[in-house]
This record gives C-alpha cells, structure tokens and sequence, in this order.
C-alpha cells in the first residue's frame, strides 16, 4: 500500500466511523497521524518482544514471532572494522593492561541509520575460521568493573562483552564553498554529501584477545511518510505490508480522540452557558 492508498484509506475509515467532516483534514495533518501510528506499531512489537530473565516456557510460547521477523524491512545488519587502545588498570594493587576497542574506523558506516532498537553484537576473531563471529554480551559500562573480577562473568575470548558508552545522534556540516558562482547542480551535490544518522560508541572486553570486526544488528527508525502530490516526492511506509491497515485504523483513533476531546469540550461549555442564561 503506497501513501496515496494510506491517504485515501484513512478518509475512507474516517467516514465509516462518524467522522463526516474528514475531507476537512490536510494532508500533513493525515501524515503527522500516521508518523505516530507507526512509532507507535514498531514500539508495541519490541516491547511486546522483551522477556525476562526468568521467564516460563508458557511465555516463550506467546512470542512466536520475533522481532526480526515482524520488522523484517526494518531489521539492519552494519560490519565494520575494529581497532584497539590499550588501558592500564590496578587490581590486588598490581597494574596490569588490557585491551579495549573503541571508536570504529568505519564509523559511517552507521550514518544514516537512526537506531529504534539495538538487537544484538557480534564480534569475529579470524574471518576463515567455520565460526566467523561470537555472540557478545551487552553490558552497562559501570558493570564492566564488577563483571572482570567475577570468576564466571569475566570476559573470555569465548564470551566477550560489549558496553555500549553512548548512542548519539551525528550531524555533519558540509563546507560552504568560498567561490560565490556556483552551480545549482554543485550545490545540491554538496548538501547530499551531508551525512545523518546514529553512531554508536562502544567498548569490547574479550580478555586481551584480538578481534577484528564487529557487527551490529537492529531495527532502524521507520521512514516517515509523507503525501506529495508529485510521484517522485511522495515517502512510503516502509513497514512490512500486513501493517499498513492497522497503522491507517491507528492513525484514524487518534484523529478521532483529538476531534471528540475538542468537540466534548466545547459542547459542556456550550451547556453551562445555556443553564447559566436561564
């Protein structure tokens, strides 16, 4: 369902449910409700999807789709290439060093792509060994020092963990040329070279072994849509399609909740002027 057919959907739902001045609704107003709607749907999917650490076989049941594979269009997989710092630390008053892994060579690999959900790490030691990556652990980076002085939770090469230190939004500014005559052409070449997005800054602990690559997958922040009444500049939903009529339906409540809300408003105020002219 492309975003004319959500656009036309959502009026047509709107009339069925009593909505009689639908046509009345801009269409930005239509796609800022099915923006929400869709944050919406893929936050109730990933949270529905968390499980505790205790959890029964009667849950693990329930959550027969995962969440790879409800956001399958939006699931991302992103490998880059890894370099090393070493850190001196004391412990039993000795200093000993370890290796810490920080600040991806690649790092744009991760430009623009806004993270919704971080899944899993994966790291790999020899890309021709038959298991190229180990799963790592994620961990809180104020845990990591309790986690190395514990005999069963300390990283190993085997079971290496990963501390994300923060996640932030890049915003890169592209140089502003000096030559004052420049084409159109040059200048929507420069401002594509802009680069947006989530970077990840990280820390892998594997016992001072040496990985090579990393590779991170999760749900990237679904497009938002929006109604163009050229072709060309039109954004779909890029949700799996079996979505596309619950976000509409969802798009439609919130539309009528707001106009209800208003309207009841009004109507009380309306009525307790009336009983205060009589």
């Amino acid at each position: 369902m492309n975003i004319v057919e959500m656009h036309e959907l959502f009026r047509v739902l709107g009339q069925q449910m009593g909505m009689q001045k639908v046509r009345a609704i801009l269409p930005e107003s239509i796609d800022v409700l099915l923006n929400t709607a869709i944050v919406h749907c893929v936050r109730q999917i990933t949270n529905s999807n968390v499980t505790t650490n205790f959890g029964n076989i009667v849950a693990i049941q329930k959550n027969k789709v995962s969440v790879i594979n409800a956001l399958r269009t939006l699931y991302t997989e992103k490998e880059i290439n890894i370099n090393y710092k070493t850190e001196t630390y004391t412990e039993d008053g000795k200093e000993k060093t370890r290796l810490i892994i920080t600040n991806p060579v690649e790092v744009k690999d991760f430009y623009n792509f806004d993270i919704f959900y971080l899944l899993d790490c994966n790291i790999s030691y020899d890309e021709n060994s038959p298991y190229k990556y180990v799963a790592a652990r994620l961990l809180e980076p104020n845990l990591i020092g309790e986690a190395e002085r514990d005999y069963l939770l300390r990283p190993t090469k085997k079971y290496p963990i990963v501390t994300i230190v923060d996640v932030v939004e890049n915003t890169e500014n592209t140089k502003e040329s000096e030559e004052s005559e420049e084409s159109e052409e040059s200048e929507k070449s420069e401002k594509s070279e802009v680069t947006k997005g989530t970077l990840i800054d990280y820390n892998i602990y594997s016992g001072n072994n040496k990985p090579n690559k990393l590779k991170v997958s999760f749900i990237k922040y679904p497009a938002k849509v929006k109604f163009s009444e050229t072709d060309s500049k039109c954004v779909p939903c890029d949700l799996p399609v079996h979505f596309h009529h619950m976000i509409v339906e969802e798009a439609v409540k919130l539309y009528l909740q707001s106009v209800y809300t208003t309207s009841g408003s009004i109507n009380t105020n309306s009525e307790q002027q009336n009983n205060n002219n009589r």
